[in-house]
């Protein structure tokens, strides 16, 4: 669920996942010298009561790879060049 957009600059995204897990997430886009930055925070909660700090420890490495990588992803895809078609 889309929770604020300001655009072109912002936008909040509201998720809940499998098994009730929640995540907020928080894009900022700001001019940098010719370019643009972009800014992603994800704020999360995982559902499991007393299991929680265990899949933390176990999971949260890995979102945020994830997230991480789908970032340099999207960076790559802005930056390329694209042959237009005549």
């Amino acid at each position: 669920e889309t929770t604020n957009v300001d655009k072109p600059r912002a936008y909040t995204l509201k998720l809940i996942g499998a098994g009730g897990a929640k995540a907020t997430v928080n894009g900022t886009y700001a001019e940098a010298g010719g370019g643009t930055d972009a800014t992603v925070e994800l704020d999360y909660e995982l559902p499991m009561g007393l299991f929680a700090g265990v899949a933390e420890k176990l999971l949260g490495g890995s979102i945020e790879r994830d997230l991480r990588h789908s970032m340099e992803n999207f960076k790559a895809l802005c930056e390329s060049t694209v042959p237009s078609r005549v």
